[in-house]
This record gives structure tokens, sequence and C-alpha cells, in this order.
């Protein structure tokens, strides 16, 4: 990624951004930049992070990590179902 802001700092017409514990610290720094910009700041929707076990809370940092919902742990399931069987 060569944008650490990605295209949220000059898009116009957007109005909120939706973050978890882990990345507001983020989108606080879009909104810093939005601002650096000229564009309004966005209204900031924090979220709790999704897991794949629904009702289930990770107990600590380590479960945290390999529950969660993520872009990567998508493409790992993606991957895991075309590879071939050994």
């Amino acid at each position: 990624m060569v944008d650490l802001h990605g295209p949220s700092v000059t898009m116009e017409g957007l109005d909120a951004l939706v973050a978890t514990t882990e990345t507001s610290a983020g989108a606080d720094l879009v909104n810093q930049e939005r601002v650096k910009r000229g564009l309004k700041s966005l209204t900031i929707i924090k979220i709790d992070v999704l897991n794949g076990s629904v009702g289930v809370a990770p107990t600590d940092m380590t479960q945290l990590r390999e529950w969660k919902l993520s872009s990567s742990w998508i493409r790992s399931m993606e991957k895991a179902a075309i590879a071939p069987s050994e």
C-alpha cells in the first residue's frame, strides 16, 4: 500500500468511517488528514471485532488474533478451500 490513509482522505462524499478498537487510531489519523486537506472530518463508528464463533468472546489477545474475522482470514480460508488434497 503506497498511501497510508487510502482513498478516504480525498473522497468528498463520505460521512462515516467504521473502525474497531484496533483500528480506531488509524481512523483518527484519517480525520486529521482530511481536515488538513480541507475536507470535513468523518463520524467514526466503533464496532467490536467480529469473529467466526458467534456468541463466544476471545479471552486474550492471542485468541483475538486467531479468531477475528479479517480479510487475511477470509483469504486463507479461500486458499485452503481451493488447495489440492494431498
